[in-house]
């Protein structure tokens, strides 16, 4: 397995992300970015698994989509290494197939949209354990989480509630956050699948 790159100044948690999600995600490789946003991990993703890997790309929001398709066609990537999908990532084992290298979650809301449309831990919770099960062995999930606002905060004490009580035999979790800032940082954790 290639060696882990990070960036020579870590300036947030998506570094992180980056660093861990390219690290396991081999060229030809399927992924899915479960909250595409603006697009930003999709094309991360289609940049690291090649010209013959695929990537999913989930989002409740229309505008999203839209985004993430516009920076796809900019950067010149082909229609048919994506597949984007205006739904919740609640049912993404309706439309994706294992075996899956690397899930990434950024979660919160979509950066300069409606703030009131945040993701939520239900949705969230349920995506993960399809991921889990749709992940191969020894691929990884990255999961963003944001504190500082009520709703995020909320969130991430769900989903670390969930997280922690995963079999350590089937998976090992880690939670990996800045300590020496006035205000709760965003956080990311990092999920491998142990075994099949």
């Amino acid at each position: 397995m290639e060696q882990m790159k990070l960036p020579e100044r870590i300036t947030g948690t998506t570094d992180i992300a980056h660093a861990f999600a390219g690290a396991y995600l081999l060229p030809g490789e399927t992924a899915v970015d479960c909250t595409a946003g603006n697009g930003y991990d999709t094309l991360f993703l289609l940049e690291r698994n090649g010209p013959n890997g695929f990537v999913y790309a989930f989002d409740i929001q229309q505008s999203a989509v839209d985004n993430t398709r516009k920076r796809l066609c900019e950067a010149g990537i082909s229609p048919d290494r994506f597949l984007l999908i205006n739904d919740s990532h609640s049912r993404l084992s309706q439309y994706v197939k294992g075996p899956v290298a690397v899930f990434m979650f950024n979660l919160g809301y979509l950066p300069g949209g409606d703030r009131t449309i945040t993701t939520d831990a239900p949705t969230v919770i349920h995506a993960l354990s399809s991921s889990i099960t749709l992940l191969k062995c020894l691929g990884v999930i990255t999961v963003v989480m944001y504190p500082g606002h009520g709703p995020g905060r909320v969130e991430q004490e769900a989903v670390m509630k969930y997280v922690t009580g995963l079999d350590q035999h089937l998976c090992r979790v880690l939670h990996i956050q800045s300590v020496n800032t006035e205000k709760p940082s965003p956080s990311v954790l990092v999920i491998q699948k142990l075994y099949p």
